[in-house]
Formats: C-alpha cells, sequence, structure tokens
C-alpha cells in the first residue's frame, strides 16, 4: 500500500548528506494563476462498469520529465459537487502522506478558500520542513452555486531537497450526484520519481472520497 510517501524519509536522507546542498528556498505563488489547473489532464475518464456510466474509481498516467516527474488523474465520485467542494475545506483531504503536518487557516482571504501546510519529518538534529499553500474557489458558477470547481497547491517555501510539489484538481458537476474529478500532480524531490507522483494522486482521491463518505453517508 502506497499511502505513506517515502518523500519525508528522502529528504532527511538528502540533508544528512547535503548530497544537494543544505538550506531553505523560495518559491513564491503568484496570485494570479489562481486556482486553475496547473495544465490540461492527459488521465481518460473511467469506462463504464456493469452498467454504471460514471464508476467511482481512478485512472492515472504519469512519467518523467526534465523539470519534474508527473502524474494526471481521472475519476469519478459517487457526490454533488457540492458535498465535494464541502470536503475540500477540510485541509486533510488534500495533505501530503508521509510527514508530520500543521494548518495556518485563510492566508489568502482573497480566494474563497486557502490555508497553508507546514510539514516537518525527521528526527531531532535532522528535522526537515516545507511549506505547500493552497487554494480554490469556483471556475464556473459561484461558491453558493458552484459547476466547475479548482483547486491548486503549490510548495512556497523550505529544504531545497523539495524544489516543486505542485498540484490541482478541477472537479466539475456530471449530473445524477455525481462529480467528475481530474488530477494533475508534479513533485521534483530528492529520490522521487512518478511512482511516487502517481501515489500522491492516489491518496488525494482516496483521502477525497472518505471524506465525503463522512458528508454524505451511504
Amino acid at each position: 500500500m502506497r499511502t505513506v510517501r517515502r518523500l519525508a524519509l528522502a529528504a532527511i536522507v538528502a540533508l544528512a548528506g547535503c548530497g544537494r546542498g543544505c538550506g531553505n528556498t523560495d518559491s513564491p505563488f503568484d496570485p494570479a494563476a489562481g486556482y486553475e489547473p496547473l495544465e490540461d489532464c492527459k488521465a481518460s475518464f473511467p469506462a463504464p462498469v456493469d452498467g454504471d456510466p460514471h464508476p467511482e474509481t481512478l485512472v492515472t498516467v504519469d512519467g518523467d520529465g526534465p523539470e519534474w516527474s508527473w502524474a494526471h488523474g481521472a475519476a469519478y465520485v459517487h457526490a454533488p459537487l457540492p458535498v465535494v467542494w464541502e470536503a475540500l475545506q477540510d485541509p486533510a483531504t488534500s495533505h501530503i502522506h508521509g510527514a508530520d503536518w500543521r494548518v495556518t487557516g485563510t492566508v489568502e482571504p482573497d480566494f474563497p478558500l486557502s490555508f497553508e501546510i507546514r510539514y516537518e519529518a525527521g528526527p531531532s538534529g535532522l528535522r526537515v520542513h516545507w511549506v505547500i499553500a493552497y487554494r480554490g474557489g469556483p471556475l464556473v458558477g459561484t461558491v453558493e452555486a458552484p459547476e466547475v470547481i479548482g483547486f491548486r497547491y503549490q510548495r512556497i517555501h523550505g529544504t531545497v531537497n523539495v524544489e516543486v510539489q505542485d498540484g490541482s484538481l478541477v472537479a466539475t458537476d456530471a449530473g445524477d450526484g455525481v462529480t467528475a474529478l481530474q488530477f494533475v500532480c508534479h513533485l521534483n524531490a530528492y529520490h522521487q520519481d512518478h511512482d511516487d507522483v502517481r501515489g500522491t494522486v492516489q491518496d488525494w482521491f482516496n483521502d477525497l472520497v472518505a471524506k465525503v463518505r463522512t458528508l454524505q453517508p451511504p
């Protein structure tokens, strides 16, 4: 089970050896980027299963590029879009697995949803940290009546061993109480590749479905 990312351990090992240089860097999150998707999702939506045109499952594609490893995912969740939007209000729905984390809420009040998560990992004396900023809101419609929701995150500060850790989610009303999801994630981190990014997409989908279940029991 790939529910725990290897990112934290890899960062600690890198810090101990300073193989890529020690210290922290900043990656400012452009306000103009808003909560638009990082790029078009290349994954195809799941095919119908046993008469269900929208099976609640995830299809992923992934690869390694010159600047980062990447993974895209397309899925359906059996919940209406407003419930998915409510689920995204909980930072636990979108947090990166594998490290201690602490939330600071409403860091960008100009956006309908914003928060930061500070991630920390490692034993005393070898603690590493990085901060990811999250923001979201309606791409089409309004907060009260969304038609398409956008959600985006970006690594903005921390250990040089996590240079890029960005992601986006587009959630669209698919009708009949179903929401279509499109995930895009990028990662450039010490000893990480497309397998790890694919795991992040899977974790995100699993956590979102689990949160929806608490808001809308079967």
